[in-house]
């Protein structure tokens, strides 16, 4: 399965080759923070939160193709949830709804995501967006990845990094500030 998006300068593009059932990826957001961690939104009620309960192991990628060099990420993600008991997150997730467009914010108002569309559920696309003062719907997840591999392929140079931190965090939400982690470097083939 693939999808992709464009944008002036990158294109970024998730291809999953796997054995079993694969998981959409949402878009990444940005960072928490001034840490290392990568931010990204979900619905609660999506398969990708029991997938993630089970296995909080993840992989982004990301293609440029103006200057053909690939970036695959690896780490782990922790969820943040309505019934987050750490404040500081549960802050952070409510930020992260206020500064979401109204479009977004209404998504988590539809019926269940990966659900048949049914007629008698129309008039939910229909409804005005929640307010981005108003607290976010019990739904709206943010998504907290720790990444420990970075995987790089510089397609004009025919060269491969990667990068891995030696001692990650034992825990995912407290991330690291920049340049704070030691890390391993290594020359490849592509």
């Amino acid at each position: 399965s693939s999808s992709s998006s464009s944008s002036s300068s990158s294109i970024w593009t998730t291809v999953t080759v796997s054995t079993h059932q694969p998981v959409t990826g949402p878009p990444c957001r940005g960072f928490y923070k001034d840490t290392d961690l990568l931010t990204f939104v979900t619905d609660r009620r999506s398969k990708k939160i029991a997938d993630l309960a089970a296995n909080p192991c993840v992989e982004l990628c990301w293609y440029f193709p103006s200057s053909r060099e690939q970036y695959r990420l690896s780490g782990v993600v922790d969820i943040i949830t309505a019934d987050s008991a750490d404040q500081q997150l549960a802050q952070a997730r409510q930020e992260t709804w206020a500064r979401m467009s109204d479009a977004g914010r209404s998504q988590f108002l539809w019926p269940h995501p990966g659900q048949p569309r049914m007629p008698m559920d129309e008039s939910l696309f229909l409804q005005p967006a929640p307010e981005s003062a108003g607290p976010a719907v019990d739904a709206f997840c943010l998504g907290l990845v720790q990444v420990h591999k970075v995987d790089h392929v510089d397609l004009y140079t025919n060269k491969r990094m990667t990068y891995s931190i030696q001692e990650p965090p034992s825990s995912v939400a407290r991330g690291s500030e920049s340049g704070t982690d030691t890390t391993q470097q290594q020359q490849q083939s592509p």
